[in-house]
């Protein structure tokens, strides 16, 4: 419902960064929930609330960019390896699934179970930051359509 609109007012790279920055901001939200509104690790349940507003902006973010990412490839791709670019986006999503588990895993062999539950936690959502400002990063640092094509 959403991504149809912002693709509609902003075009779809546009779209794009918005569903970057959503990322970001439900990276950093998600894994400190509490951040401006109480002290860190302090708000036991009252935190839940926070956390659930940013676990629903990725899955806006989620959504606008499932959405449009075919769309801007299809836009900006020659038509004689559109096919080939959506079916690597298609991949990209599954190994990048792929790569969470190794990542979450990579952290929770940091500590043991109460470190996870207190600690190992955050790092596996803020963990989403990297790959967030990476994909915003290279849409402004690109153009639209590359020399040449």
């Amino acid at each position: 419902m959403i991504a149809g609109w912002v693709a509609k007012r902003l075009g779809r790279k546009g779209g794009l960064l918005v569903a970057g920055a959503l990322f970001l901001l439900s990276a950093v939200g998600s894994a400190y929930p509490e951040l401006g509104i109480g002290p860190i690790g302090g708000m036991g349940p009252r935190a839940l609330t926070p956390f659930i507003f940013y676990r629903i902006l990725c899955g806006v973010g989620v959504g606008i960019a499932s959405m449009l990412s075919p769309l801007y490839i299809a836009e900006i791709a020659p038509s004689e390896i559109r096919g080939r670019l959506v079916s690597f986006y298609q991949l990209s999503i599954v190994l990048g699934m792929l790569l969470v588990y190794f990542v979450n895993w990579a952290i929770a062999s940091q500590g043991d179970d109460a470190w996870i539950k207190s600690t190992g936690w955050r790092l596996m959502l803020a963990s989403e930051a990297v790959p967030a400002a990476l994909f915003a990063g290279l849409l402004l640092a690109f153009r639209t359509r590359p020399a040449g094509w």
